[in-house]
């Protein structure tokens, strides 16, 4: 069974990609100063997002270039072999954003937690990018899925910014 030592999930909401940009970033930012991981699993490209929004922040060089380098572009790693290869790659801590459908997120979701279960030498933060418009009305339904949630100024329990029944924080899909 999984568990919050070595995988958390938390969900995000955007309303465009540069929105999303603006939104990860931050966090992004902090999680890379400490020294950890961050990859991609993209339905679609932020490439040129990402890059403009880089350009004009003001962080580290060597920060901005870490981030430039991040594979920002679409995944079509759909099969669990596909991603078993590309995790193999890291060990450790690692910050997965995935964003895209909620079949595609939940898909990448699944063969996370496979992945965990038979290397539990990595820790995984997931960070569930959903486009708001396209999930409006299954808004409450996906919050009721996490215990985290990601927006513009940080990462919070769902319970302290929404009141949503029948939330099991002990459960991790």
């Amino acid at each position: 069974m999984l568990n919050e030592n070595n995988f958390k999930r938390m969900c995000s909401f955007y309303v465009s990609d540069i929105h999303l940009s603006t939104m990860i970033l931050p966090y992004l930012s902090e999680r890379l100063e400490k020294g950890e991981i961050l990859t991609t699993f993209l339905e679609k490209d932020i490439q040129k997002e990402m890059e403009l929004l880089v350009s004009k922040t003001n962080i580290r060089e060597n920060l901005k270039n870490i981030i430039k380098d991040i594979n920002w572009n679409k995944t079509d790693i759909i099969k669990y072999t596909e991603l078993e290869k590309e995790l193999k790659k890291y060990d450790g801590k690692l910050n997965i954003l995935v964003t895209g459908t909620e079949n595609y997120i939940n898909n990448i979701s699944k063969n996370l937690q496979k992945y965990l279960q038979k290397n539990n030498n990595i820790k995984i933060n997931e960070i569930d990018a959903y486009e708001l418009e396209e999930n409006k009305n299954k808004f409450n339904e996906i919050l009721k899925r996490y215990t985290y949630m990601l927006n513009t100024s940080g990462e919070y329990l769902v319970t302290d910014i929404f009141k949503i029944d029948n939330i099991n924080k002990k459960e991790i899909i």
